[in-house]
This record gives structure tokens, C-alpha cells and sequence, in this order.
């Protein structure tokens, strides 16, 4: 019945996955429908060769489901956090326009920091029928650009704190969309959880030296919201086996690994 399930939850036919990237991957696809079927636990990391066939595994499986942020970091420069941030704030506020309703704003807007909002008076775009507004319009690109602005009284860049808030704002969004979208949580039943999937994740090493702060916020912050606050999946995709090592031994993050299988050299 598991495999039926994954089938039926991927709406694919036989022929369809033999002709496609996730092929012989039921037993992935199975460990990350269990995994993002419960409550979220730990961060959850994704291991395997170079060019063994996760990075088809994964955005096959998760860049399209509205309740999933899928990251690749080998498509924008993430040398540094600030590159970082940048990138992965536009995809965050892209979001935004499918879960959002326009009598949600009043509610959301109270509880934006300041500079968030300003982001969000010059992203929208009202329609006037004489005095009454008869439409909103959201541009999530002008408000990426308010919140990656310089602030002319610090002069300085919003960095962690930032993107940290704009995850927590997504959440909240997130949590209210899913109730909608499934018409409440009965008692008893898990409330399904929405996933951030970060493809080549070991970009992170590379900031140990001169980011360390900035790498260790991060990583907390994902502890946080999965193990602490139970209030996301976070996955972690990688091919160094070195990311093992100094993930648990360097930075002091537990996590729970998926392996994924080199099957053949195509992949």
C-alpha cells in the first residue's frame, strides 16, 4: 500500500517513471513522504555521489508543491551569506502571491517589522474607482528590494535577522493556508508541515572561515524551526561526505540522513 501511495501522491503512471529521473527511487521517495508526513523532528540531510541523481530527485519531488521553498545553490552565487540572503528572500516573497488574500493584509501587516512593511507599501499597487480602491496588486520584487536595501541611518545590510524573519513570515502564511486548504486540523491528526529544500548545501562550509556567525545563525535557526517549534521540514542536499562530519562534530547540529543510491552513471 506505501508504494501505491507514493504513486498515486506523485500522479505519474509505470511508463512515466521509467522514462523519468526518479525512476528505481521508491525507497527515497518513500523515507521523504514519511519524513514530511509527520511532524518535523530534526534537520534532515540528503546525501550521495556527485551525479547520482539528487538534484533530479529532489525538484522532481518538491520544486513544484505550493507548500515547498526549493533553493539550488548551484544556480546563484552563494559564496557568502549576503549572496545568500539576497537570492533566497526573492524566492521567499515569490511565494507570497498564492497564499496571501488581500483581507489578510491588515492582520499581516501589524505584525511586520517596520522596515518589512515599508517593503510592502512600495510593492503594492491599488486601483481607485474614484475614492474606493477597488484592487491591490503585490510586486514581491519591490519588496525584496525594500528589505535589501541599505539603511540610510545604520548604512549597513540586512543580513540573518532578516532573512530569519522573512522564514518566520512565510510560516505563518504557510500554516494559515494549509488549515484553509484542508478545512482544519481534527484532533489527533498532524498538521502537514511545509518543506525548505537547500540543493548543494555544502556552499555553507565554505563560510566557516570568514562567516562563522552568520553560518551558525543560519543552522540554529533551522534547529528551531524543526526539532524545537516543530514548524517546517528543512532538507539539506549534498555530496560531500565531509558535510557529515562537520555538521555534527563542527557546528554541533544533530540531524537524520537520507542516502541516496548511485544507480547508474546517467543519473
Amino acid at each position: 500500500m506505501r508504494r501505491q501511495w507514493v504513486y498515486e501522491t506523485l500522479d505519474t503512471t509505470t511508463t512515466t517513471l521509467l522514462r523519468s529521473n526518479i525512476f528505481n527511487r521508491i525507497l527515497e521517495l518513500e523515507k521523504l513522504e514519511s519524513e514530511v508526513k509527520g511532524d518535523p523532528s530534526q534537520i534532515l540531510v540528503v546525501l550521495g555521489p556527485r551525479s547520482c541523481g539528487k538534484t533530479a530527485l529532489m525538484s522532481s519531488h518538491f520544486s513544484k508543491r505550493w507548500d515547498t521553498v526549493y533553493i539550488n545553490c548551484r544556480v546563484f552565487d552563494a559564496t557568502t551569506p549576503q549572496y545568500f540572503v539576497k537570492e533566497v528572500l526573492t524566492v521567499l516573497m515569490d511565494k507570497m502571491p498564492t497564499l496571501i488574500e488581500e483581507k489578510d493584509w491588515e492582520q499581516l501587516i501589524r505584525s511586520l517589522p517596520t522596515k518589512i512593511v515599508a517593503g510592502l507599501a512600495s510593492g503594492l499597487k491599488s486601483t481607485m474607482n474614484g475614492a474606493e480602491m477597488t484592487s491591490w496588486t503585490f510586486s514581491p520584487i519591490e519588496l525584496v528590494k525594500s528589505i535589501m536595501s541599505v539603511d540610510p541611518a545604520k548604512n549597513e545590510e540586512p543580513g540573518m535577522n532578516a532573512l530569519m524573519k522573512a522564514f518566520q513570515f512565510l510560516l505563518d502564511v504557510w500554516e494559515e493556508a494549509i488549515i484553509k486548504k484542508y478545512g482544519g486540523i481534527a484532533p489527533g491528526e498532524i498538521m502537514r508541515r511545509p518543506v525548505i529544500v537547500i540543493d548543494e548545501a555544502n556552499v555553507m562550509m565554505g563560510w566557516n572561515k570568514n562567516y562563522p556567525e552568520d553560518m551558525g545563525t543560519l543552522l540554529r535557526f533551522f534547529v528551531s524551526i524543526t526539532k524545537e517549534q516543530k514548524r517546517s521540514h528543512v532538507f539539506l542536499v549534498t555530496s560531500e561526505y565531509g558535510y557529515q562530519t562537520w555538521l555534527s562534530a563542527g557546528t554541533g547540529v544533530a540531524a537524520t540522513w537520507l542516502y541516496v543510491r548511485d544507480l547508474c552513471s546517467h543519473e
